[in-house]
């Protein structure tokens, strides 16, 4: 591997998470919520050069398609409410008593984006990720509990739509949270399989009575528990779902290595088809209220967070190899990030968030 990443490859990177509605950071002045405008004035001195490299790209994406058959599949992995200086990479890792050498090592080979903008909650973020629009233009800013009539309106485009449309078989598991009512559900926004959750961490305890979360079936607020609340839902396109595991912590502990399980069947059904394939993995850690039995109390941290994290950072490892070994990395872009920081409060309060890493071999790209 190069230790460096090459300048048509970063430019390429860059484009390729904005078109996926996030915006990445750009030095040079601007004004205020005029987040476009430095953009716009890096086109007018860069523009031509930038013409230069998007054909030099280009003819690589057309001699990977002639080598492989097919356009680059896509993973993008999204975890939940990890603060920025968690990761090793970052200063933390095994000094905040977690260690992640898997996602370190995909920083290190792949790209890092430090400086870009994100969402200070969850389903804002998911928002923005699935239809490359600011959330305000969606009327999702705000966290989805059990009970909010707001959804993802079956009349926005997604990209999971846009990538169907466009020959992609594509798939997605983990916390989707955009909405209670089916027709805001993944299988009806593009996803031709799903396995998913509606909600962030907080209701899958409100049933425990465990006075350790700040919500539980104690104190739980009534007009939050009107309605049936959805456990673990799966469904493939043009199917009405189906609950599968209900909302307990036991399930939310399981939750996380079943939807890698799907994700590691998927990429290998999908590795020599057809097909180019985008998955969409949405972990739900690092934010759950308790771990999978098989990590707890492996975190030199001695916290459920620090156990989480080494879940998360092996399953990533996981399929980085899977990746390697199914001879399909050098066509495969991976893109890792969090939807936002610790959840130390709601709207209008913010937090950090952790960066975004691209990950894909260095021969891939040139």
């Amino acid at each position: 591997m190069k230790s460096r990443t090459p300048k048509s490859k970063q430019i390429w990177f860059s484009k390729f998470v904005l078109s996926l509605g996030i915006a990445v950071g750009f030095a040079g002045t601007s004004f205020a919520a005029q987040f476009d405008a430095p953009y716009y004035e890096l086109e007018k001195k860069h523009g031509a050069e930038w013409a230069k490299e998007d054909k030099a790209i280009d003819a690589k994406l057309a001699e990977l398609e002639k080598k492989f058959g097919k356009k680059p599949n896509i993973i993008y992995i999204l975890v939940d409410d990890l603060g920025y200086g968690e990761l090793g990479v970052q200063g933390g890792g095994a000094m905040r008593g977690a260690p992640t050498p898997q996602i370190d090592r995909m920083a290190h080979e792949g790209m890092l984006l430090n400086g870009f903008y994100s969402e200070p909650s969850c389903t804002p973020t998911r928002t923005a990720l699935m239809t490359g629009r600011h959330p305000v233009r969606t009327g999702l800013t705000d966290v989805i509990f059990p009970g909010n009539p707001a959804g993802l309106s079956p009349k926005e485009i997604t990209i999971a739509e846009i990538l169907s449309d466009a020959g992609y078989a594509t798939a997605m598991y983990g916390k989707w949270h955009l909405g209670e009512g089916e027709e805001t559900w993944p299988h009806n926004q593009g996803f031709d399989e799903t396995l998913f959750g509606l909600y962030n961490a907080a209701p899958w305890a409100w049933n425990t009575g465990d006075d350790r979360y700040f919500w539980n079936d104690k104190n739980t607020p009534e007009f939050f528990t009107r309605y049936k609340l959805h456990g673990a839902m799966e469904a493939k396109k043009g199917e009405k779902a189906r609950e599968i595991a209900p909302l307990n912590l036991e399930t939310y502990a399981s939750f996380e290595e079943d939807t890698f399980k799907r994700s590691m069947d998927f990429i290998k059904r999908n590795a020599k088809g057809e097909k180019p394939f985008f998955l969409y993995w949405a972990s739900n850690l690092i934010s759950q209220f308790t771990s999978h039995p098989d990590w707890e109390g492996k975190a030199p941290v001695g916290t459920h967070n620090g156990d989480q994290t080494m879940e998360h950072d092996h399953y990533v490892g996981q399929i980085l190899k899977t990746l390697k070994d199914l001879g399909i990395a050098e066509n495969t872009l991976v893109v890792w990030m969090s939807d936002n920081g610790p959840m130390t409060d709601f709207f209008p309060e913010y937090s950090y968030s952790a960066p975004v890493i691209v990950k894909v071999t260095v021969a891939s790209m040139g």
